[in-house]
């Protein structure tokens, strides 16, 4: 087998994470790295054994590579994806796909021209609990599915930005447009459409805003939002989001309510699903191989009791994206949020905002 060579640009947290994920993937290997921080550099390509780059474009310029994982700031995504993707290299970027709905569609356009293989990291849907939900769902009652569905409801509650004193770049880089709802909501957003298989087509949203000003800067976007949603095919749905919740640290969880049971999965229990039943209460399915059917057999990776988190979910993501590179295997893609989809979930982001400055429902 023919090894991917591959290139990492933004050595940040998120960037060790890919590099951490990709090293795990076998046959990949890490060709060089690239950051405006030189110490990073120094750092990653010391430990690596790999060339580093202080610009991307040099670094595209020389370096023979297959695949890009673009783990920078939000308002580099455009300019380093569409580089990337002039040049011919696969992309597995991190989201938003990038800063504008303008540039989203544009950079989809690019990749369709090119005929590379892109995606955007949404690693959620990789756990194998959210398979497992999606496995149930798409079932009759009589294989064991859960029926039809009433509703579908969860949050996305974290506390680090809940003191004014709190600052981070995306709080004034958002600038009006979404912050919050981008980059938490987006989340959830995307994993209620892979569990379900429908996409949210309509919203009515109340994004707030907790402080005017955080360190003497002006804030115009959200810190958080209560959204009702509804799904292509009238199904409705609730969520709250907020980066201004003490306590909550990454809680990210849904709730999928059906006729037969209710199927609940929470982030930070990774793990496991919960099956409410009417009678009887609750049952909770540790993550096993030996429990779980369809694609999320594979995905449960560890023996029950050997929890499953969000490092293996990204591994699973980053493990679909260069599986997806060699096959036409759809269950490589269906694990992939590709362009067009992270476009769409740049909309309905957006459409919240819209919402809440008309009080009123909008369509995505």
């Amino acid at each position: 087998m023919k090894k991917i060579r591959v290139a990492v640009v933004g050595l940040g947290f998120i960037g060790g994470c890919h590099i951490d994920a990709i090293r795990r993937v076998f046959g990949t290997e890490i060709m060089a790295v690239s950051d405006v921080n030189e110490d990073a550099v120094n750092r990653y390509s010391s430990a690596l054994g790999v060339k580093g780059y202080a610009d991307y474009r040099e670094m595209l310029e020389r370096e023979d590579i297959d695949a890009l994982h673009d783990c920078t700031p939000n308002s580099m995504h455009y300019d380093v994806t569409k580089a990337a993707i002039e040049a011919g290299v696969h992309v597995y970027g991190e989201k938003p796909l990038a800063a504008t709905l303008e540039k989203g569609a544009e950079l989809v356009r690019l990749a369709n021209g090119k005929g590379v293989f892109c995606a955007v990291n949404f690693n959620y849907r990789a756990n194998a609990v959210v398979w497992e939900m999606r496995e149930r769902l798409g079932r009759i009652p009589a294989e064991g599915g859960a029926g039809r569905c009433f509703l579908i409801h969860g949050r996305y509650l974290q506390d680090w930005l809940s003191r004014a004193e709190d600052y981070d770049w995306r709080v004034t880089e958002a600038g009006d447009g979404p912050r919050a709802l981008a980059d938490i909501g987006s989340h959830w957003f995307d994993l209620a459409r892979f569990v379900y298989g429908k996409k949210i087509v309509s919203v009515c949203a109340e994004p707030f805003v907790a402080y005017k000003t955080r360190i003497d800067k002006e804030v115009n976007s959200d810190d958080g939002a209560i959204v009702i949603a509804r799904f292509e095919d009238g199904l409705a749905a609730s969520l709250v989001i907020s980066q201004v919740s003490n306590g909550y640290k990454n809680d990210l969880s849904i709730s999928a309510d059906c006729a037969e049971y209710s199927l609940r999965w929470r982030q930070q229990d990774a793990d496991k699903l919960i099956i409410g039943r009417r009678n009887g209460g609750e049952e909770t399915i540790f993550t096993s191989s030996q429990y779980f059917t369809g694609g999320a057999k594979e995905r449960a990776t560890l023996p029950a009791g050997h929890p499953v988190g969000w490092a293996d979910s990204l591994k699973n993501s980053i493990q679909a994206f260069y599986d997806g590179l060699r096959s036409e295997n759809s269950n490589c893609h269906n694990a992939l949020c590709g362009f067009e989809d992270a476009l769409w979930v740049m909309k309905v982001a957006d459409a919240c905002v819209r919402s809440g400055r008309s009080a009123k429902w909008v369509d995505v």
